[in-house]
C-alpha cells in the first residue's frame, strides 16, 4: 500500500511509500524518526528480546503502524494504494462492513478498511450487522432508486461477500 499522509494544517507531508525497507534497516530507530515512540520504545525491547529477529517482522506492519498514530493526530491520507483494497468498477475504496465506496475524506480515521458511517468517529466502535444492512437498504432506496424488495435483496446478495462478514 502506498500512503501519502499531510498534517493538520496541510503544511507538510509524509511519504510511506519505502517505509517497510526503512524499518527493515533501521528498526525501531525508524520509529522514533517518525515520532512512533510507544512503538519505537517496543520494537527494541523486542529486539532485543529476541536476539534482533523481531525486527524481521516489524516491516510487515510499519506502514499499518505509521498510519494508524498519525490519522489519530488529525493527519489525513491524501493517496492510498486501491490494489490494498477491495475495489469495484469506480475504481474507488470500498468499505469491508458496508461496500461504499470511499473518497479519502470518507475513510474511517480509526481504520482503513471502514467508512466513516460503519465506524463511530468518536469511539471507533462499529456498527452491527443489523445497523449496516438497514443502513444499507435505506441508501439504495434513497440513492439507487430502488424498491424495498429490491433493496433488501441487493443487500442480503452484497453483505456476506463483504470482508468484515463473510465468516460470520
Amino acid at each position: 500500500m502506498s500512503v501519502i499522509l499531510v498534517s493538520p494544517a496541510g503544511t507538510m507531508e509524509k511519504d510511506l511509500r519505502n517505509c517497510f525497507w526503512w524499518s527493515l534497516i533501521f528498526g525501531p530507530f525508524y520509529f522514533a524518526y517518525m515520532g512512533v515512540w510507544d512503538t519505537a520504545v517496543i520494537s527494541f525491547i523486542l529486539a532485543v528480546v529476541s536476539g534482533g529477529l523481531s525486527v524481521l517482522v516489524y516491516p510487515f506492519f510499519t506502514e499499518k503502524i505509521i498510519v494508524a498514530n498519525y490519522v489519530k493526530k488529525g493527519w489525513k491520507i491524501k493517496d492510498i494504494s486501491v490494489a490494498a483494497f477491495e475495489s469495484g468498477a469506480t475504481g474507488k475504496l470500498r468499505c469491508e462492513s458496508c461496500g461504499m465506496p470511499m473518497d479519502v475524506d470518507e475513510v474511517s480515521k480509526f481504520d482503513l478498511r471502514y467508512c466513516i458511517h460503519c465506524q463511530d468517529q468518536a469511539t471507533g466502535d462499529l456498527k452491527s450487522y443489523q445497523e449496516v444492512r438497514d443502513s444499507s437498504i435505506n441508501a439504495a432506496m434513497k440513492f439507487l432508486g430502488k424498491s424495498r424488495e429490491e433493496a433488501v435483496k441487493m443487500t442480503e446478495e452484497m453483505m456476506p461477500k463483504l470482508a468484515r462478514w463473510k465468516n460470520k
